[in-house]
């Protein structure tokens, strides 16, 4: 894992653990060294790396293929846990998590084209269907998710269903809205994301040119590290911020400082057509900020009803669905606490204690 919800999730139930209490010695985490430095030192946690584990993709398989094999058998553990989905050694009793959709959604996946990134998401598709099957247990993350999965395989032996959490730093009881935006103080609207094809950066600038043209008062300020639309992304922006100046692109901002943007914001957006639980929208969501959201994937089941909809294919769509918000404070206020509070039933305390829990369950069986 190195980069998106996988690392974020390791290292919030790691920091909720008590060995005592989830019944275990020590664990042995083996990760890229940018991952590991993200992880607390505690007496309990054994951070090991490898110099292929910090190089590319390719040399990372080969560390998968040859060298990790190896060191599972030099150690007695008890469980293996494959939190990133991916697994080719044939060490039992291991538990899996599914957190990446592309794989499993082909008119997705074909977003990036038929190249590097479309036989990437096919060997990765066989790896951790593969993977799931000889689990003794997955974890999936929502009900959207399980159902995609159950629909391509029928031999996963046991499973269950743990949302992530959310950090507390990021909950704030919506503020009262504002009922007017001027051009001195326009409507901030902020999309956390990496510029990938599916999250739809491009069709989002162009909804906000239709605003912007409108005379509407908006800002986007947009965050994340650069995808394969990067570059596509930039000279749309630049042709807006010729006559306009209105968008931000930040790049990416440590996980830590996240909630400082969130809470300078007024809307939170989030356009991508393909997810599992996005921590972006849960975050949003515990930040107290309306929100207007993709249609698609599970973002409704996790919404429940409470955000602005939009099919993020269409730029008419997310155009209107921003411009009623802006115009709405009432809007806005009702749909911001509806989120808010629909975000507090996410806990990484919960995660953690039924993430042990169900490792004890899996244990318990094999003996």
């Amino acid at each position: 894992m190195i980069e998106g919800g996988g690392p974020t999730h390791l290292i919030e139930i790691l920091s909720k653990c008590n060995p005592s209490k989830h019944k275990f010695d020590k664990i042995i985490i083996w990760a890229p060294k940018n991952t590991l430095k993200r992880i607390e030192d505690l007496d309990w946690i054994d951070k090991r790396t490898h110099e292929l584990l910090n190089k590319s993709l390719l040399f990372r398989l080969i560390w998968r293929l040859l060298i990790f094999p190896q060191e599972l058998k030099k150690s007695n553990y008890s469980l293996l846990f494959v939190p990133g989905g991916s697994d080719s050694t044939k060490f039992s009793p291991m538990v899996s998590m599914c957190q990446n959709m592309l794989p499993f959604e082909a008119n997705e996946a074909i977003r990036f084209g038929v190249g590097f990134y479309f036989l990437k998401f096919k060997i990765l598709k066989k790896v951790q269907l593969n993977t799931f099957i000889r689990s003794k247990g997955v974890i999936f993350l929502s009900n959207y998710a399980k159902k995609v999965i159950y629909n391509q395989t029928h031999s996963i032996k046991k499973s269950i269903i743990i949302p992530h959490g959310i950090n507390k730093r990021f909950y704030r009881h919506p503020n009262p809205q504002k009922s007017i935006f001027t051009k001195k103080n326009p409507c901030k609207v902020i999309y956390v994301s990496k510029t990938d094809p599916y999250k739809h950066h491009i069709n989002l600038v162009k909804a906000l040119k239709i605003l912007l043209d409108k005379s509407l008062p908006i800002e986007l300020i947009l965050i994340g590290p650069k995808g394969s639309s990067h570059n596509k992304l930039i000279k749309n922006i630049a042709n807006i911020n010729l006559k306009y100046d209105s968008i931000s692109l930040l790049g990416n901002i440590p996980y830590e400082k996240l909630n400082e943007y969130y809470s300078k914001s007024d809307i939170a957006v989030f356009a991508s057509s393909c997810e599992n639980l996005p921590n972006i929208l849960l975050e949003s969501m515990a930040s107290g900020l309306p929100i207007a959201s993709s249609n698609k994937g599970p973002m409704p089941e996790i919404l429940n009803g409470n955000a602005m909809y939009f099919n993020p294919e269409s730029i008419k769509e997310i155009a209107d669905a921003l411009e009623k918000l802006v115009k709405s404070p009432e809007l806005r206020a009702d749909l911001a606490l509806k989120s808010y509070k629909t975000a507090l039933s996410y806990s990484w305390n919960n995660c953690t204690d039924e993430t042990f829990k169900f490792f004890d369950q899996i244990i318990e069986s094999q003996t």
